[in-house]
Protein backbone atom coordinates (compact mmCIF):
# COMPACT_ATOMS: atom_id res chain seq x y z
CA UNK A 1 0.00 0.00 0.00
CA UNK A 2 2.82 2.43 0.83
CA UNK A 3 5.52 0.80 -1.29
CA UNK A 4 7.77 3.43 -2.81
CA UNK A 5 6.57 6.16 -0.43
CA UNK A 6 8.93 7.79 2.06
CA UNK A 7 8.22 8.88 5.61
CA UNK A 8 10.27 10.63 8.26
CA UNK A 9 9.07 9.79 11.75
CA UNK A 10 10.54 12.06 14.38
CA UNK A 11 10.96 10.63 17.85
CA UNK A 12 10.86 7.16 16.34
CA UNK A 13 13.43 5.52 18.57
CA UNK A 14 10.83 4.66 21.20
CA UNK A 15 7.20 4.84 22.20
CA UNK A 16 4.48 5.81 19.77
CA UNK A 17 6.99 7.12 17.22
CA UNK A 18 8.60 3.68 17.02
CA UNK A 19 5.18 2.04 16.76
CA UNK A 20 4.23 4.36 13.89
CA UNK A 21 7.55 3.77 12.12
CA UNK A 22 7.09 0.00 12.39
CA UNK A 23 3.54 0.22 11.04
CA UNK A 24 4.64 2.33 8.07
CA UNK A 25 7.53 -0.04 7.31
CA UNK A 26 5.18 -3.00 7.51
CA UNK A 27 3.04 -1.32 4.83
CA UNK A 28 6.09 -0.97 2.59
CA UNK A 29 7.11 2.65 3.21
CA UNK A 30 10.74 3.75 3.27
CA UNK A 31 10.98 5.02 6.83
CA UNK A 32 13.66 7.40 8.09
CA UNK A 33 13.99 7.00 11.84
CA UNK A 34 15.27 9.83 13.98
CA UNK A 35 15.67 10.89 17.58
CA UNK A 36 17.55 9.57 20.58
CA UNK A 37 15.29 11.13 23.19
CA UNK A 38 17.16 11.31 26.46
CA UNK A 39 19.44 8.43 25.52
CA UNK A 40 23.07 8.73 24.69
CA UNK A 41 24.23 7.53 21.31
CA UNK A 42 25.84 4.54 23.04
CA UNK A 43 22.53 3.55 24.62
CA UNK A 44 20.64 4.06 21.35
CA UNK A 45 23.25 2.02 19.45
CA UNK A 46 23.00 -0.81 21.97
CA UNK A 47 19.20 -0.81 21.73
CA UNK A 48 19.28 -0.95 17.94
CA UNK A 49 21.85 -3.74 18.02
CA UNK A 50 19.44 -5.72 20.21
CA UNK A 51 16.56 -4.80 17.90
CA UNK A 52 18.47 -6.06 14.86
CA UNK A 53 19.27 -9.38 16.56
CA UNK A 54 15.67 -9.78 17.71
CA UNK A 55 14.32 -8.88 14.26
CA UNK A 56 16.53 -11.50 12.58
CA UNK A 57 15.33 -14.12 15.06
CA UNK A 58 11.68 -13.14 14.65
CA UNK A 59 11.98 -13.03 10.85
CA UNK A 60 12.28 -16.79 10.77
CA UNK A 61 8.74 -17.17 12.10
CA UNK A 62 6.97 -14.07 10.74
CA UNK A 63 5.67 -13.00 7.37
CA UNK A 64 6.56 -9.41 8.32
CA UNK A 65 10.06 -10.36 9.39
CA UNK A 66 11.84 -8.64 6.53
CA UNK A 67 10.17 -5.30 7.32
CA UNK A 68 11.17 -5.60 10.98
CA UNK A 69 14.77 -6.38 10.04
CA UNK A 70 14.85 -3.45 7.62
CA UNK A 71 13.42 -1.07 10.22
CA UNK A 72 15.93 -2.20 12.86
CA UNK A 73 18.84 -1.91 10.42
CA UNK A 74 17.77 1.60 9.41
CA UNK A 75 17.71 2.62 13.06
CA UNK A 76 21.09 0.98 13.58
CA UNK A 77 22.38 2.99 10.61
CA UNK A 78 20.93 6.33 11.72
CA UNK A 79 22.60 6.24 15.14
CA UNK A 80 26.21 6.27 13.90
CA UNK A 81 25.21 8.63 11.09
CA UNK A 82 24.00 11.12 13.71
CA UNK A 83 27.24 10.61 15.65
CA UNK A 84 29.23 11.38 12.49
CA UNK A 85 27.17 14.52 11.85
CA UNK A 86 27.64 15.76 15.42
CA UNK A 87 31.35 14.95 15.33
CA UNK A 88 31.76 16.88 12.08
CA UNK A 89 30.06 19.85 13.74
CA UNK A 90 32.52 19.60 16.65
CA UNK A 91 35.38 19.71 14.14
CA UNK A 92 33.89 22.83 12.51
CA UNK A 93 33.54 24.55 15.88
CA UNK A 94 37.13 23.72 16.78
CA UNK A 95 38.30 25.11 13.45
CA UNK A 96 36.43 28.36 14.07
CA UNK A 97 38.07 28.70 17.48
CA UNK A 98 41.58 28.81 16.00
CA UNK A 99 41.22 32.48 15.14
CA UNK A 100 40.17 33.56 18.63
CA UNK A 101 42.07 31.16 20.88
CA UNK A 102 45.34 31.82 22.63
CA UNK A 103 48.12 30.41 20.41
CA UNK A 104 49.45 28.47 23.40
CA UNK A 105 46.25 26.40 23.25
CA UNK A 106 46.66 25.49 19.58
CA UNK A 107 47.72 21.95 20.45
CA UNK A 108 44.47 21.43 22.36
CA UNK A 109 42.49 22.41 19.30
CA UNK A 110 44.62 20.12 17.13
CA UNK A 111 43.99 17.17 19.44
CA UNK A 112 40.27 17.94 19.57
CA UNK A 113 40.08 18.13 15.77
CA UNK A 114 41.92 14.82 15.43
CA UNK A 115 39.53 13.15 17.88
CA UNK A 116 36.51 14.60 16.08
CA UNK A 117 37.85 13.30 12.75
CA UNK A 118 38.42 9.85 14.26
CA UNK A 119 34.83 9.88 15.56
CA UNK A 120 33.52 10.76 12.09
CA UNK A 121 35.54 8.00 10.42
CA UNK A 122 34.59 5.36 12.99
CA UNK A 123 30.91 6.25 12.87
CA UNK A 124 30.87 6.20 9.06
CA UNK A 125 32.50 2.76 9.10
CA UNK A 126 29.56 1.55 11.20
CA UNK A 127 27.11 3.18 8.79
CA UNK A 128 28.69 1.33 5.85
CA UNK A 129 28.53 -2.01 7.63
CA UNK A 130 24.81 -1.56 8.23
CA UNK A 131 24.15 -0.38 4.67
CA UNK A 132 25.65 -3.62 3.34
CA UNK A 133 22.75 -5.54 4.90
CA UNK A 134 20.00 -3.29 3.50
CA UNK A 135 18.25 -3.56 0.15
CA UNK A 136 16.24 -0.31 0.26
CA UNK A 137 18.08 1.58 -2.49
CA UNK A 138 16.34 4.87 -1.76
CA UNK A 139 17.42 4.79 1.90
CA UNK A 140 20.93 3.68 0.94
CA UNK A 141 21.19 6.54 -1.56
CA UNK A 142 19.99 9.11 0.96
CA UNK A 143 22.45 7.90 3.59
CA UNK A 144 25.35 7.71 1.12
CA UNK A 145 24.65 11.30 0.07
CA UNK A 146 24.91 12.34 3.71
CA UNK A 147 28.10 10.36 4.25
CA UNK A 148 29.64 11.89 1.15
CA UNK A 149 28.92 15.37 2.50
CA UNK A 150 30.59 14.42 5.77
CA UNK A 151 33.79 13.28 4.09
CA UNK A 152 34.34 16.48 2.08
Amino acid sequence: MLKGKSAVVTGSTSGIGLTIARALAKEGANVMINGFGDKTAIEADAEYYKAVIQAYKAAKDSKDGEAAVTLALKGATNVPLAVAEKSREVARILESLKLITNPKMASDLTVGAALAQAAVEGALANVEINLESLTDQQFIGEVRAKTAALTR
